[in-house]
């Protein structure tokens, strides 16, 4: 349960730091790579996620 609460923690300020950024900034850009490199970080993170709630149902 640790570790949920902690990918949620981490989901919640990576998705904050994206409502901050230019979501159409170019990627040739450096907000842009970073933008996108969050995007790809916050969606593994909610992948965990779902992993851990299928786990804990299947028990």
């Amino acid at each position: 349960m640790a570790k949920m609460h902690e990918l949620m923690k981490k989901r919640s300020f990576l998705r904050s730091l994206m409502k901050s950024m230019d979501k159409d900034a170019p990627l040739h850009t450096e907000e842009g790579k970073t933008y996108c490199q969050i995007l790809v970080r916050t969606a593994l993170i909610q992948l965990d996620i779902d992993s851990l709630q299928k786990e804990k149902a299947a028990r």
